[in-house]
């Protein structure tokens, strides 16, 4: 009885697994409010789709919830086509991924803007959970050869690996086996476009933000946490991979190191420790040697005319939209 149970169930999850590949999703402008409840895994699928669909952009921002808040409003460059591809949660590494998703698609954009989590925040180097296998196994391979030619790769980064194999990955997938995914995947064809969840959603992939503080990190005291390292071997891999995207598709990478709130920073850059300041100077150097254009976190006070810092690490939208129409406006002479 037993085994036939087993077996019952391995054949479900598996037939679980397929359904959640095989179905597809919405592009996120059929449903933002739908798509923007079901998760990142979902809202990567539709933002990416999305792009597929659409001519070439002429502007597609990268990165997490620190760039989220920039849409063609902040952005204020009403002849350049644009679209947000951030998603919440989510690192520099994912963003790579995502970029090289959309380039062979043929859909890279005229220029890609890719925010770099400020460095004490060690967010950058986390692993990518997106796209589903086999893509995302081709990508793990790539990493594979990324730490044998890296220059930085030390033993430690060689058990780390492995761990993202042997332990990561099997919790990415088991967490794509379950019939919530699915559910959601349905309910984003036919749910209710006024969900909640949703409704600061615009239909080029920013999000507004539903509170407005008053006052820096509303009123509360400067944040002096404990600051970490972990380390980043693959940068250089990483660099190489947005390096050949220029080449290949003509797209011109600009990278910025994601500002902090500045007190946090007057606080945090003095004590960042050899690796975390070491990992600010590789990128640096490692656009420069690459042609990339790479930026350091720009120093954005909160005001009330353009918006207060909700926390520490998140500016407001307004004056980091200007900040990085600065960057991609030299691209588009006639804006």
């Amino acid at each position: 009885m037993f085994p036939r149970v087993y077996i019952f169930c391995v054949a479900l999850g598996v037939a679980v697994l397929v359904a959640v590949t095989l179905i597809p999703v919405p592009p996120f402008k059929a449903n933002a409010a739908r798509i923007s409840c079901a998760g990142r895994q979902l809202l990567f699928e539709s933002k990416q789709k999305q792009l597929s669909m659409d001519t070439p952009y002429d502007v597609v921002a990268f990165g997490n919830s620190r760039i989220l808040g920039v849409g063609e409003q902040e952005l204020d460059m009403p002849d350049v086509h644009y679209f947000n591809m951030a998603v919440g949660g989510t690192s520099f590494r994912q963003s790579v991924a995502m970029l090289e998703m959309v380039a062979r698609q043929g859909k890279a954009p005229k220029v890609a803007i890719l925010s770099f989590d400020h460095v004490s925040l060690i967010y950058a180097q986390l692993p990518y959970e997106y796209p589903l296998p086999p893509e995302r196994w081709r990508l793990l391979a790539g990493d594979l050869g990324g730490l044998f030619s890296g220059p930085y790769v030390v033993g430690p980064d060689w058990r780390k690996f492995r761990q993202r194999l042997f332990v990561d990955e099997p919790g990415f997938l088991a967490r794509t086996l379950n019939f919530y995914i699915l559910r959601d995947r349905l309910l984003m064809w036919l749910g209710d476009r006024d969900t909640p969840c949703g409704i600061a959603w615009r239909p080029d992939g920013s999000r507004q933000s539903s509170a407005v503080p008053s006052a820096d990190l509303y009123g509360a005291p400067v944040p002096h946490p404990p600051l970490y390292d972990d380390r980043y071997p693959l940068l250089e891999h990483d660099l190489d991979r947005l390096a050949a995207i220029q080449q290949a598709a003509g797209t011109r990478i600009v990278v910025y190191e994601s500002p902090v709130y500045p007190p946090f920073a007057d606080y945090a850059n003095p004590r960042l420790n050899p690796e975390m300041s070491g990992q600010r100077e590789r990128l640096f150097a490692g656009c420069k040697a690459r042609g990339l254009d790479c930026h350091p976190s720009p120093l954005i006070p909160g005001t009330a005319e353009d918006g207060f810092w909700p926390d520490a690490v998140h500016a407001p939208a307004k004056p980091l939209g200007r900040w990085v129409a600065q960057l991609v406006r030299p691209y588009f002479k006639s804006n």
